[in-house]
């Protein structure tokens, strides 16, 4: 996003100049972090219910 940003040479306070999308998340895969996150999620949930 930094890299977007610098070409732009107006500065105006309390804007945003660049907007966030998917392609700056996870390398454009946001779906394969959140299926990594409910798979520990219930890795931990299942650890809590046996111990």
């Amino acid at each position: 996003m930094c890299l977007e940003s610098r070409d732009s040479s107006t500065f105006v306070r309390g804007t945003l100049l660049v907007k966030p999308n998917d392609n700056h998340f996870w390398f454009g895969k946001p779906h394969m972090l959140l299926c990594l996150m409910r798979f520990i999620l219930f890795q931990v949930k299942t650890q809590l219910s046996v111990g």
